[in-house]
């Protein structure tokens, strides 16, 4: 295989590594034995375990990307491709549960994520601030705060419900939450 090949082989197994056994189930010796490589293969196309993971993750965030992107409808109000966001994404998180938790849970030793991560993991929330810009009257601060708010609530009530930490096993009831959590805040800007 070229190097691209083996590249591909090895986000492939260690996207089928995460879905079945977590984050904490991924080392390269597994996707080595999984590709038919050596650790040493894997090594001379990835920089290291954290290089692999960030791949993994940037694909996890890339379909999460797509499936948002399809959410939003250009013809729709502003608070209801907001409730599509979010929609969106409690549905990714509960279908993928282990590789979404990925994505949260890997952070490299040095804290250091390279440009084109950082591109990928922004796109999903840019999405929401796209809609929020489409409020009459919010500056750029506002509308980077409230991204983060809406952001961090959903994310937070799957999370929660995720680990079983709170009531909110189901996904139909964070979806409720999140439904809540986006009218109180369209409720407070109604002319979006």
């Amino acid at each position: 295989h070229s190097r691209d090949q083996i590249r591909d082989l090895a986000i492939a197994a260690a996207h089928d590594i995460v879905d079945t056994e977590g984050l904490s189930g991924l080392s390269a010796r597994k996707v080595a034995s999984a590709i038919g490589y050596t650790v040493g293969s894997l090594y001379n196309v990835f920089d290291n375990l954290d290089d692999l993971i960030m791949h993994v993750n940037a694909g996890s965030l890339s379909q999460l990307n797509e499936n948002a992107s399809a959410a939003v409808d250009p013809a729709a109000d502003a608070a209801s491709n907001l409730q599509a966001l979010a929609r969106t994404y409690v549905d990714f998180a509960f279908d993928h549960e282990r590789r979404w938790a990925a994505v949260f849970e890997h952070v490299p030793p040095d804290r250091a994520w390279p440009a084109w991560y950082s591109e990928t993991s922004s796109q999903p929330v840019q999405l929401i601030a796209n809609e929020l810009a489409r409020f009459p009257g919010l500056d750029d601060q506002q509308i980077n705060l409230a991204t983060r708010t809406l952001f961090s609530g959903v994310h937070g009530a799957c999370l929660l419900a995720v680990q079983g930490r709170i009531e909110l096993g189901s996904r139909h009831d964070v979806l409720c939450v999140a439904d809540e959590l986006i009218a109180l805040w369209v409720n407070a800007h109604p002319d979006g």
